[in-house]
C-alpha cells in the first residue's frame, strides 16, 4: 500500500520525467483507491492519480 509520503514522491518523479521538476507538488489527498497529488509549473496544473494498491501513476494536465 502506498502511503502520503510515497505518493507525493512518485508525484514528483512523474513531473520530473514530463519536464516539470520545479513544479509546486501540493499534499496527497486519499481517495477510494488512490492517491491524488495537485502541482503546479507556472500556469500549468497537474494532477498525479497513483493506484494506492500498485503505485501505478497517471499524470493529467488540467491547464
Amino acid at each position: 500500500m502506498t502511503t502520503a509520503e510515497r505518493a507525493r514522491q512518485i508525484a514528483r518523479e512523474q513531473l520530473e520525467i514530463a519536464g516539470h521538476a520545479e513544479a509546486d507538488v501540493e499534499a496527497p489527498s486519499r481517495q477510494r483507491s488512490a492517491w491524488v497529488v495537485h502541482a503546479r509549473d507556472g500556469d500549468t496544473e497537474f494532477n498525479v492519480h497513483i493506484n494506492s494498491a500498485s503505485g501505478r501513476a497517471r499524470l493529467v494536465q488540467l491547464s
